[in-house]
Formats: structure tokens, C-alpha cells, sequence
């Protein structure tokens, strides 16, 4: 039984291309180590590690969220978190008041210090909320960190690909709706 509902903020609830704009196009612009160090690297997220004000830099850029996913959500009544590898501070420019739908945004980085969603990652969340990982439903679209890491802790997962209805249709399944 599906107890908690986590959710990927970057690709899946929003348009990679907010985020996209400062990790692969700011950076490969100002800073051409970010393209050597790996996924798993604390550095590769931490954005106050690249730049001083993150919202200066971001300033000309608007998040796309996608409606349909964020009304969605907002019927859920199990907990629901987002659980991203990216800061608190990005998390919030980025949701903005969308954050009041989540009981809770997580960076693996931030409350973790773990870089990238591990196995570790989701075992810590489901201490954090009292539940076994096999109670938690993740949803995502990076198939190494969102799906195959949630599945070795033991977490119920949807692959977001991309197509909202077709996800929502797998998360009512899942969630038994």
C-alpha cells in the first residue's frame, strides 16, 4: 500500500528547460570544469558552488510547469514531497508557491548530502516519514536515478516520459484510484 508520493521536480513537474538553462547552458558557458566532474559529484548540483546569486542568474528565466500534473497532484491525500538532486534554493525559484502542494521539498544535496538520488537517498526519505521504501511511490524521468535506484531500495516507481496523462493513468493504478 502506497503511503507517501514523491515526485521529481526537474524534467517531470516542470520543463527541463528552466534548469537546463543555468546546468547546460550557463555553465558550459562560464564554466568549463562542470562539464568534467560526474553526476555524482556534490559539486555537479550545488549551484552556490558555481555562482554567488542564483537568482541574479536566473532572473531572466521563467519555469514552465506543466497544470495538468500540478492539478493532479493537488487531489492526492497521501503525503506528497518533491525529491530532486537539485538545492532547496533551485527547488524554490523554481516551484515558487507551487511548493505549498508538497508537505515537504527535499534536495539530496541539501538534506541528504548525498550527491544524486541513490538507493541510500530514498531509504533515508522513507526514515525521515516512517514508511518502508516499499510504501513509497516515486515518479521521474531519469531512468538510472528516478527508476533503478528507487527500485533497488525497494520503492514503487512511474517513469515519466514526457506524457502527463499516461503517467497520471500509471500513478492511479499504482496508487489503487
Amino acid at each position: 500500500m502506497i503511503k507517501l508520493v514523491s515526485f521529481d521536480l526537474q524534467g517531470t513537474l516542470s520543463d527541463a528547460g528552466y534548469s537546463n538553462k543555468f546546468w547546460l547552458e550557463y555553465l558550459a558557458e562560464h564554466k568549463a570544469f562542470f562539464k568534467e566532474i560526474g553526476v555524482y559529484d556534490y559539486r555537479y548540483y550545488d549551484d552556490s558552488y558555481w555562482v554567488g546569486n542564483l537568482r541574479e542568474v536566473m532572473k531572466p528565466y521563467t519555469p514552465r510547469l506543466d497544470e495538468e500534473f500540478l492539478n493532479f497532484i493537488a487531489t492526492i491525500k497521501l503525503p506528497k514531497i518533491i525529491l530532486s538532486t537539485t538545492t532547496k534554493d533551485f527547488i524554490e525559484l523554481e516551484l515558487g508557491e507551487r511548493q505549498r502542494l508538497f508537505d515537504k521539498c527535499l534536495s539530496s544535496l541539501n538534506d541528504f548530502g548525498i550527491a544524486g538520488k541513490t538507493p541510500e537517498v530514498y531509504e533515508k526519505v522513507a526514515d525521515m516519514f516512517g514508511v518502508k521504501t516499499s510504501e513509497i511511490l516515486h515518479i521521474g524521468d531519469n531512468l538510472e536515478m528516478d527508476i533503478i535506484n528507487a527500485e533497488k531500495a525497494g520503492c514503487q516507481t512511474v517513469y515519466y516520459q514526457g506524457n502527463v496523462k499516461q503517467t497520471i493513468g500509471e500513478i492511479k493504478c499504482k496508487m489503487k484510484l
